[in-house]
């Protein structure tokens, strides 16, 4: 007889008592009354204070009537007794009076959220630099400068991307529930606690409280990097009903190496954190994790600067200008100068590539990537660079073999690299997430629910959980495209353009939502409906040519090639690099002087 349960339950059950309820978050002041030393530490750390309500214990920025001019718009920020209030452009575009209620982080910048009906809170674009005044802190500065946003664009304050609710808040809180109301729009969000508390980290304590030293009361010491991952990536949340005890792919699936989000050898472009460059890195190869270099309740190095290397990599050998080329106790002899280059997101704060990667200045010029040595000697090239480090180095080779080639020459519309990404997918030298954004690249075609189980191996969604995880995400455009994408392929268009239809209203300068409309219309012989559509997206497609790539072939379709033409060229002339545009505009061109 297998009942599921141990033999304790078993006899709990019988006596009428049932398995135990869940754990349930305690508060992190419950747990500093057993776990003192970690308490004090985390207090001081920038995990405690990721999120709080705004009052003058957490205020950071000036508040005496201090203005800053953003295209056009004077903002006054001014302080009324414990409250606060920005004077700026609302949601109509209009100056209007908002109260901020919550603070988002301390250093090396500040953010403030508002309220707004439906439950939304959003994030200003206005942040408060709190680095030292010597350092160049100690004012306000516009995270976008030189964008000029305005009401109706996703990245103004009002819009969908700074809105707390979906963007921020699971990583600034503990125990958070989203709880959108897709029907009505609008948000019913609560949490256990503010800011990053110690069940964020070790899951709901309660059972642990009623029973130290219990096994199975679901707290977990240390899960390795699947616990900093949940924040410390870019990834998709797949749920809010799972905490830290469990798997990371059970909540989330986490970016690829995608054109955009990350160069094409990996390194870090977009604001993609540091989960994704680690998993590439050696260290993550042998078993090193977070905690090893990362005070976890201080959110610190465990030792400053190159002394948290020295940990495994003795001095002798790595301290010497014969390793690193440079003069001792210069900024060029710091071990992350070379091995963990930064890049600066939201004006201000700088960010370290987490791969641990030997500089190939060649390798990087040749796919278009940055390169740790003429990051910092700007005056010089990448041929340069590689002379340097073979002079030191001439029995190393400077430029071995790397997936970065094969995946450039495919993002560039070369079919031919299809079998090298086949290669690259099958390697087990190759760290998982390299492998894993090599067939995803062959697998484009392929609806989300069916590249599932090539996403994320281990865990692997059924269609029904991948639908589960759309309706979820139903606050995006991106979820009401997969959802449209979904119904359609059920045989459901009517659903299908409700969906997409609905990610417009989300957000009209989503041009996927547009693109997969007119393809609707066009799949029930409605070319006329699909051109009207894709007309009505050019004014949102900004410097994207897709928009005009999709107008062009609706204008083939429809034997008008002359305009079909013109349109095919606007894309290519949008984006030049994209050979696929190129294609179809010489095609169409070569075909018109034929007739």
């Amino acid at each position: 007889m297998k009942w599921g349960l141990s033999p304790f339950l078993l006899l709990a059950a019988c006596a009428g008592g049932g398995p135990p309820e869940a754990a349930r978050f305690a508060g992190s002041e419950a747990c500093a009354a057993c776990h003192a030393e970690q308490a004090a530490a985390w207090r001081e750390s920038q995990h405690h204070h990721a999120m709080q309500p705004a009052t003058p214990a957490s205020v950071l920025g000036d508040f005496s009537d201090a203005t800053f001019d953003y295209a056009g718009i004077t903002t006054t920020f001014t302080r009324r007794g414990d409250r606060y209030f920005v004077r700026t452009d609302g949601p109509d575009g209009q100056l209007a009076d908002v109260e901020l209620r919550y603070t988002l982080g301390v250093a090396p910048l500040q953010q403030y959220l508002v309220e707004l009906p439906g439950g939304r809170l959003q994030a200003l674009g206005h942040a408060w630099d709190s680095r030292p005044r010597e350092a160049g802190g100690q004012r306000w500065f516009h995270l976008y400068p030189g964008q000029a946003l305005r009401a109706g664009n996703p990245l103004h304050w009002t819009g969908i991307d700074q809105n707390w609710n979906s963007m921020c808040a699971d990583c600034h809180t503990t125990g958070l529930r989203k709880n959108y109301d897709a029907a009505r729009r609008s948000y019913s969000t609560s949490w256990a606690e503010l800011g990053v508390g110690c069940e964020a980290c070790h899951g709901p304590g309660s059972r642990h409280i009623e029973q130290p030293g219990q096994p199975g009361t679901g707290i977990t010491a240390d899960r390795g990097i699947d616990i900093c991952g949940r924040c410390h990536a870019r990834r998709e949340q797949l749920t809010d009903a799972v905490t830290a005890a469990d798997p990371l792919h059970a909540g989330f699936r986490v970016a690829l190496l995608e054109p955009g989000l990350y160069y094409a050898d990996g390194q870090m472009r977009d604001e993609v954190f540091n989960y994704g460059s680690f998993v590439q890195s050696r260290k993550h190869a042998v078993g090193i994790t977070c905690n090893d270099c990362h005070d976890p309740h201080r959110a610190a190095l465990r030792i400053a600067g190159d002394a948290a290397c020295f940990q495994c990599h003795a001095p002798p050998t790595y301290a010497t200008p014969q390793h690193h080329f440079h003069a001792p106790d210069s900024a060029g002899s710091r071990c992350s100068a070379c091995h963990l280059p930064a890049t600066t997101y939201m004006q201000i704060d700088p960010r370290h590539d987490h791969a641990f990667r030997v500089p190939r200045p060649l390798q990087a010029a040749a796919v278009g990537a940055p390169d740790a040595c003429t990051h910092c000697h700007r005056d010089r090239d990448a041929a340069w660079a590689a002379r340097e480090i073979r002079a030191r180095h001439p029995d190393h080779d400077p430029e071995p073999p790397h997936f970065s080639q094969a995946f450039v020459r495919y993002d560039r519309g070369d079919p031919e690299a299809a079998g090298e990404l086949d290669a690259i997918a099958a390697d087990p030298l190759q760290p998982a997430i390299v492998r894993t954004s090599a067939r995803a690249r062959l697998d484009t075609d392929r609806p989300g629910w069916e590249r599932t189980a090539t996403l994320a191996p281990a865990t692997p969604l059924t269609p029904e959980a991948w639908r589960r995880a759309q309706e979820f995400n139903a606050d995006r455009p991106e979820a009401q495209v997969n959802l449209g994408l979904w119904h359609l392929a059920h045989g459901d268009p009517a659903a299908a353009r409700s969906a997409l239809e609905t990610a417009l209203q989300l957000d009209r300068t989503f041009l996927p939502a547009w693109i997969n409309l007119a393809d609707l219309y066009r799949s029930q012989d409605d070319e006329a409906a699909a051109e009207r559509t894709l007309r009505a997206a050019l004014p949102h497609a900004g410097d994207s040519g897709i928009v005009a790539y999709a107008l062009g072939l609706a204008l083939v379709r429809q034997r008008r090639r002359v305009e079909a033409i013109g349109w095919l060229g606007e894309a290519a002339r949008r984006e030049p690099g994209n050979a696929r545009f190129a294609e179809a505009y010489a095609l169409a061109a070569r075909g018109n002087q034929r007739q």
